[in-house]
């Protein structure tokens, strides 16, 4: 019992070339094949098969070459800026710390019972005083000495006048360190400890100020730099993109066989030299000749007559 069917000789192995050329970006209706191989021909694998026009994503890679240069530019100077930021945020917060350490320092110096500022100032008054008293003194005793002798005839008036005056001027001098002292115990003090203090509290205010300034100007420029790398990373994407739609216009045998030229079912012709492709359209279908297989159909009334295993004659 013989069971005749008719059928087709193929290949195992039958890859089909597309266009892998994107459209949008480049030409919406397809790209040009500027180059094929003749239909029948049989290529070894590594033959150049197809060469599509490049030209158009040549503009595009140059553009995109000026335009990642550009965004590279820019993301240095933003990572610069942020490390440098890092530097004047340091700065700035020493220096605000230091003044706090400086404006302590001086109200402590000031304060200071031993040798601060206000103990010298009121010694160097208490010592006027004293001095003040001495010759207020001295002025005196010389007066009434100079008033005994003219009562005895022995100092004229001019000399008098004179001893009364230096009494009167000693009298004056007392007065006013007197007066000295009252204003820097009561007055003075008072003022330049509030002076430093309110200092102190001041710089304190804005050491925590530069701190919170620090921050948020950092985080500016970490986020500036943050969208400069987005920006640098998303212009090398493009720029590889276009490499690698730049490598695609040229299309290579993956194996040994024989070319095929695709049939254009809207143009109602096979693709060849000149016509327009777009992406993933077939433009070759390679058959490898040396594996060859029998597509065929059995009919389903002799279906159980044929087994795995039996003579095929072809």
């Amino acid at each position: 019992i013989k069971v005749h069917e008719s059928g087709n000789l193929q290949s195992q192995k039958n890859t089909a070339i597309r266009c892998q050329v994107e459209n949008v970006g480049y030409d919406r209706d397809g790209t040009q094949i500027l180059s094929i191989v003749p239909n029948g021909e049989n290529v070894v694998e590594g033959a150049l098969l197809v060469e599509l026009d490049a030209a158009k994503i040549h503009d595009r890679l140059d553009e995109q070459v000026i335009a990642t240069e550009r965004a590279r530019s820019e993301q240095i100077q933003r990572d610069v800026k942020h490390e440098n930021q890092k530097t004047q945020n340091e700065t700035a917060l020493e220096e605000a710390k230091l003044k706090v350490q400086l404006d302590e320092l001086a109200l402590e110096q000031y304060e200071d019972e031993e040798g601060g500022t206000f103990q010298i100032d009121l010694q160097e008054i208490d010592l006027n005083i004293q001095t003040a008293r001495a010759t207020q003194l001295i002025q005196a005793t010389d007066l009434k000495a100079i008033e005994a002798l003219k009562k005895l005839g022995y100092r004229n008036k001019g000399q008098l006048a004179q001893a009364r005056l230096a009494a009167m001027t000693a009298d004056r001098t007392l007065a006013r360190e007197l007066s000295k002292r009252t204003e820097l115990v009561d007055y003075s003090y008072k003022k330049t400890k509030l002076q430093l203090a309110g200092a102190v509290a001041t710089s304190k205010r804005v050491l925590q100020q530069v701190g919170r300034d620090n921050i948020a100007i950092l985080q500016q420029t970490k986020a500036a730099k943050d969208a400069a790398d987005r920006s640098l990373l998303k212009e090398e994407e493009k720029l590889a993109k276009y490499k690698q739609q730049l490598d695609r216009c040229k299309i290579y045998a993956p194996h040994d066989g024989m070319v095929n030229y695709a049939y254009d079912r809207e143009r109602r012709s096979t693709v060849g030299e000149g016509s327009t492709v777009r992406q993933r359209q077939r433009i070759i279908t390679l058959p490898d000749l040396t594996l060859m297989e029998v597509k065929t159909r059995i009919h389903e009334s002799v279906l159980d007559l044929v087994k795995e295993g039996l003579t095929v004659t072809i």
